[in-house]
């Protein structure tokens, strides 16, 4: 049971960039509450332990287990984002693009004395990189495909320009 628990950690770790005691911290804030409630998702997905087994692994009771459960689940009928991790989580399958969001988020930590909130700008990002996924796949001869490359590379030079002068911003700001 402990392995279980310990996998589901690890596994909402790479989604979320969050430690277990980030995670545990009693706090409710809404990124560590957000994995607590994937975990609970996860465990209760992936084994057969009880709601209050699953509660214990998170340090709460039940009735939060199961209310984490349904906010999850109605959470990813509505929002894109949050219905990309319940997949990943059903699949038990991390997709690069959390590991991708995950440097993002350090670079951005590293770049700036103070945290500063990026998802919206990694969600550009990954609509960028599916939109040009999708076009890549639909592609049927070469040259369509050198040409989706050529504007992925144009779309990309832009992204960068856009965080150069994001990260501008943001210094003259913080002065």
């Amino acid at each position: 049971m402990q392995e279980e628990i310990d996998e589901a950690y690890e596994f909402v770790y790479k989604l979320t960039d969050l430690r277990r005691d980030e995670i545990l911290d009693d706090t409710r804030k809404r990124a560590p509450m957000f994995a607590r409630q994937l975990i609970a998702y996860y465990l209760k997905k992936h084994t057969t332990m009880t709601l209050a087994k699953i509660g214990q692994a998170i340090g709460k009771n039940h009735a939060t287990v199961l209310h984490s459960i349904a906010k999850v689940s109605e959470s990813a009928e509505q929002d894109s984002y949050v219905r990309d991790l319940k997949e990943a989580i059903d699949t038990r399958i991390a997709p690069f693009v959390y590991a991708l969001r995950s440097k993002f988020m350090d670079c951005c930590y590293d770049s700036f004395s103070v945290p500063v909130k990026v998802d919206n700008v990694f969600r550009v990002i990954i609509d960028n990189i599916e939109l040009f996924d999708a076009q890549k796949r639909s592609m049927e001869s070469k040259s369509l495909y050198d040409n989706a490359l050529r504007l992925q590379q144009i779309e990309i030079g832009k992204l960068k320009a856009q965080a150069k002068e994001m990260k501008i911003i943001i210094s003259s700001i913080m002065k």
